[in-house]
């Protein structure tokens, strides 16, 4: 029978149906619920013999909880806040009260919806830096999204709000092999090639560009923008580059023939462009494809390179200026989180001109917002 403790702060539930579930699927014998105070200076405490009388809570001073924790011998922690919603403060407390403990237990922390993540000491102060600002990044959260079993840590920007993972554990060749080899069961080929999106995306790059022009659709996914100009007769070429084979192998169906190429690499981009007879492209199109990439800085420096003098990049990705979805909206094939204010940085620092930067939906379905940009490269 396990001996556990429970730490919260005010802001988590720490009702009947949360302390029950951990009390039966842990079976233990005893257990202390400590619930921090916002100013720090007192706790309550219950010091319980028998689990269902948890509720039989008292206040004891800060220090005195303190010497209670250093002659315990806990075999679980578990700790509440409203973790992945910017309490990493409060989950920090905790743990430093944790610490007091005769041994520091396992921990587990738990937010506000029952989800739990591994706490590990090394992410929590881990210091990665910000590829678009260069200021130091501190842990944000994790991942939750296909599924928790594995949780991955992502880093926020205090100066600019940029958000990633360590790009410095991303093997970018193991990385690209599994987009390309990608099946996701639930993907609607058709739906994602007919959405009407793309059709608006395509009237957006023809208010910005001559009417013959050449246009690149970087991870073109199934071809949506290509199909849109086949089908209306636009006059505009578009050469579309995609890694994934299911999402190739649809396009062929179309008479659509994507390219796969690795689109943050400047050398296959160019060649590709070659093979396609495309010197300097008027457009590069990315949509929903820089946040699946390390490095979005190098980048968009690459693609800046390759678009003609004069040319434009249109960016359409999704913002988390607006989340709506707090497990749907941080996905581990996300890489990088951009917010409107850190993507007109970016074109900022790379001498890119701002023709449009807007949010175009705050809910996107998959739980964040989605914004476009125009950016021009100077003639």
């Amino acid at each position: 029978m396990k001996n556990i403790v429970i730490l919260a702060d005010t802001t988590a539930d720490i009702s009947h149906h949360i302390l029950s579930h951990l009390l039966f699927t842990e079976q233990c014998a005893k257990f202390t619920a400590l619930i921090i105070k916002e100013s720090l200076d007192e706790v309550t405490v219950a010091f319980n013999e028998a689990p269902e009388r948890y509720n039989n809570l008292s206040f004891h001073p800060l220090e005195e909880a303190k010497l209670y924790l250093t002659a315990q011998d806990f075999d679980q922690a578990y700790i509440f806040s409203s973790y992945n919603t910017g309490e990493l403060a409060r989950y920090g407390a905790m743990i430093s009260l944790l610490k007091q403990c005769k041994t520091t237990p396992p921990i587990q922390l738990i937010n506000h919806n029952l989800r739990q993540f591994p706490y590990n000491r090394d992410e929590f102060e881990a210091v990665v830096p910000c590829d678009i600002c260069r200021e130091s990044m501190t842990f944000y959260r994790h991942t939750t999204y296909p599924s928790m079993e594995t949780c991955i840590p992502l880093y926020q920007c205090p100066q600019c709000g940029f958000v990633s993972q360590d790009y410095s554990t991303i093997n970018n060749k193991v990385m690209q092999q599994m987009y390309a080899d990608l099946i996701v069961p639930w993907m609607n080929f058709l739906g994602e090639m007919v959405d009407p999106g793309h059709r608006q995306c395509l009237d957006t790059l023809k208010n910005h560009l001559p009417t013959q022009a050449d246009i690149v659709d970087l991870g073109s996914g199934m071809c949506g923008l290509e199909y849109y100009a086949r089908r209306d007769g636009d006059l505009v070429r578009i050469t579309s580059l995609e890694l994934n084979k299911a999402s190739i192998e649809w396009c062929q169906r179309f008479g659509i023939t994507a390219h796969p190429v690795d689109i943050t690499n400047g050398e296959q981009l160019q060649l590709a462009l070659l093979e396609c007879q495309i010197e300097k492209p008027d457009a590069l199109y990315s949509n929903n494809s820089l946040e699946h990439l390390c490095h979005p800085r190098t980048t968009l420096a690459t693609w800046r390179k390759l678009v003609k003098p004069g040319g434009i990049i249109y960016i359409v990705i999704p913002t988390i200026d607006h989340v709506s979805d707090d497990y749907r909206g941080f996905e581990k094939y996300h890489l990088s989180y951009f917010r409107k204010n850190n993507l007109r940085l970016l074109a900022e620092t790379l001498n890119l001109e701002i023709l449009l930067l807007e949010d175009v939906s705050r809910e996107s379905g998959a739980g964040t917002g989605v914004m476009q940009a125009v950016l021009r490269k100077p003639a």
